[in-house]
């Protein structure tokens, strides 16, 4: 799984050739594929971030190579009673992570799932709907560092997220979240 810039991720890949062939699969949080264009580049983070780790990353051959885009994890988006009901709970795990994203929660009154939709696609991918084809990612052009372009090919090399069943995806990250606080709190492992 891969979030944030893809630096890791790619240095892995140079350095062991053989690596990316080996993954049974990987799933990433990166992109941007929406009809709009982007304000700035930045807005596309993880890709902006390290254009030509992610060009290495889009452009690998992995068996299954999963991206959830900013257009799809921006249908997430929700207000911040609404992540306090979701993240609220007594345990000491919950309460962990609401203090820690609290001040963010409190400056924006908005939290957007980028990142967990990326893990629960992992386990759970039937709650997007995927399109197989090539991304390619700008790393010349400096106004557009980092841009990246989706073209469909039933061949291609990665499959983006074009949809979000947002209803299933709170269904699975709640009942998550709140199955590990229970099991952590009778000291079993976290799921």
């Amino acid at each position: 799984m891969g979030i944030g810039n893809m630096t890791n991720i790619a240095t892995l890949f140079i350095n062991y050739p053989d690596a990316a062939g080996l993954l049974k699969g990987l799933h990433v949080m990166n992109g941007y594929f929406g009809e709009n264009p982007l304000p700035q580049p930045w807005f596309n983070w993880n890709s902006w971030a390290d254009p030509l780790a992610c060009e290495i990353v889009f452009s690998a051959d992995i068996s299954i190579h999963r991206a959830v885009p900013l257009e799809v994890t921006d249908l997430l988006t929700m207000d911040a009673g609404q992540a306090e009901i979701l993240l609220g709970t007594d345990s000491d795990l919950m309460k962990a992570v609401l203090s820690f994203g609290n001040a963010w929660l409190k400056s924006s009154d908005k939290l957007t799932l980028h990142d967990p939709l990326a893990a629960v696609c992992a386990f759970h991918p039937e709650i997007c709907q995927f399109e197989r084809g090539n991304v390619r990612v700008e790393t010349q052009w400096e106004s557009h560092m980092g841009a990246t372009t989706f073209t469909p090919c039933k061949n291609g090399s990665v499959e983006i997220a074009r949809t979000v069943n947002r209803e299933q995806f709170y269904h699975i990250l709640s009942s998550t979240l709140r199955g590990a606080c229970a099991e952590g709190e009778k000291g079993e492992k976290y799921v």
